[in-house]
């Protein structure tokens, strides 16, 4: 009995580990789409704050929470009704009205960010996504660990030719 408890003890954490790291890969994916479709933003010459938007509704499946409030005011938004705002997300003038109208965890303090150039160059657009770090043993130590961070960055990098100069001349 004492060993079939420590072998489900171990399948139990194997079993958790492979769940955290579907999720780390499901991110990483969301992020390089996020910034392939960054990269074509800004070679047809969307500026920052669209690219932010941009960013941050590609990586909405992995983006943790939602924290914006339903219309009723109980809890938070369905999922349709996430789905539903997305135009008006999209359609919003400054970095408040757009929080107001969606807002996630990991948009929050600028846990999605991006950063793009652009220019006769080809444009490149490389997003991270700053996430709990969810591997750590803490519960098993019994004590914070002094040289891990509590987050880790999942990071990609596009690049797209950027064509729109040549046909604003």
């Amino acid at each position: 009995m004492v060993e079939s408890i420590l072998a489900m003890v171990v399948i139990l954490l194997v079993f958790l580990a492979l769940f955290n790291l579907s999720d780390q890969i499901r991110a990483k994916l969301l992020v390089e789409n996020a910034a392939a479709k960054c990269a074509r933003a800004r070679a047809v010459g969307y500026n920052d704050f669209m690219l932010r938007k941009i960013a941050r509704l590609s990586t909405m499946p992995a983006a943790g929470k939602c924290l914006t409030a339903a219309d009723s005011g109980d809890g938070t938004l369905s999922l349709q009704s996430r789905y539903n705002k997305i135009g008006d997300y999209l359609m919003s003038e400054y970095e408040a009205q757009a929080d107001a109208v969606l807002d996630f965890e990991y948009w929050q303090n600028g846990d999605t960010y991006i950063q793009a150039t652009s220019g006769n160059t080809p444009a490149a657009a490389t997003v991270t996504q700053r996430r709990p770090d969810d591997f750590s043993f803490d519960v098993f130590v019994g004590k914070k660990c002094q040289t891990c961070e509590d987050k880790v960055d999942i990071s990609a990098t596009a690049t797209v030719e950027a064509h729109y100069p040549d046909y604003l001349q």
